[in-house]
């Protein structure tokens, strides 16, 4: 079972606890095991960087990690999305609305030609 990492904005964001919790609810029901670093508990007088310190450690042992969308507001998420890329560890972008994917857009460019009849080929 891959050991995945989630990753993203957790500073200024009142909701990181359930987006994190959804992931990880998502990511078992995939069959990967979660690790969820809004679930660490440092020191109350714990700094960012104590918990970047730790969260790294969390990321190293993970065999991929997973962006939660947001993730480039972060400058812990992105930290830790370029430690993954120079590591070779998988990245895993989450996608959360399907209209946004180019292959289900095109997709459904595609069925919406099929239902008109309408061709668009070019005429050379």
């Amino acid at each position: 079972m891959k050991k995945i990492y989630i990753s993203g904005k957790i500073t200024n964001n009142a909701n990181y606890k359930a987006d994190f919790e959804a992931a990880e609810l998502a990511l078992k029901i995939a069959g990967f095991q979660p690790v969820n670093p809004a679930e660490e508990h440092l020191p109350d007088d714990a700094t960012w960087a104590d918990y970047m310190r730790h969260d790294i450690k969390l990321l190293c042992d993970c065999d991929a990690i997973y962006m939660l969308n947001g993730w480039r507001e972060s400058a812990g998420a992105k930290i830790e999305h370029k430690l993954a890329w120079d590591l070779g560890i998988e990245i895993i972008y989450e996608i959360k609305k399907p209209a946004y994917n180019a292959e289900y857009r095109r997709a459904q460019y595609m069925k919406k030609r099929e239902k008109t009849g309408v061709n668009h080929a070019r005429r050379l």
